[in-house]
């Protein structure tokens, strides 16, 4: 397996900040009961959506 050329700028991707807080949502969803039903389905399937769109676009602040 090889990693990408800049992997230390990880965290400044966009693409991995939206996943980020799609995974929070989903965990703060599930350890926090009055959320239930809070946040609709469909926006999990928008905010992956938005993870492919933002991992196409080129982020020119990451440029080495």
């Amino acid at each position: 397996m090889q990693l990408i050329d800049n992997v230390s700028q990880l965290f400044k991707m966009t693409s991995v900040q939206i996943a980020g807080a799609t995974g929070l949502l989903a965990l703060a969803e599930q350890l926090l009961p009055q959320l239930a039903g809070v946040i609709p389905p469909v926006a999990y399937a928008v905010l992956t959506g938005l993870v492919i769109v933002a991992r196409a676009v080129k982020q020119p602040a990451l440029a080495k």
